[in-house]
């Protein structure tokens, strides 16, 4: 398993970001604003972005 505490904290860190960023864009779409649009779209990029090092940091860490 994950021994290295760093990759585990960041994997954790990066995962709840990621959670923060889709909930935030997803209560701006719902709220039907078109106020940004690109950047709610930015933040789920950049969400996917961070699971996928979070899970890259996962394999890495065993």
């Amino acid at each position: 398993m994950a021994c290295d505490p760093a990759a585990v904290w960041a994997r954790r860190e990066a995962r709840a970001m990621a959670r923060t960023l889709k909930r935030r864009a997803r209560r701006m779409r719902s709220r039907g604003t078109r106020s940004d649009p690109a950047g709610t779209h930015l933040d789920l990029i950049r969400a996917q972005r961070l699971e996928r090092i979070a899970l890259r940091l996962e394999r890495a860490a065993r």
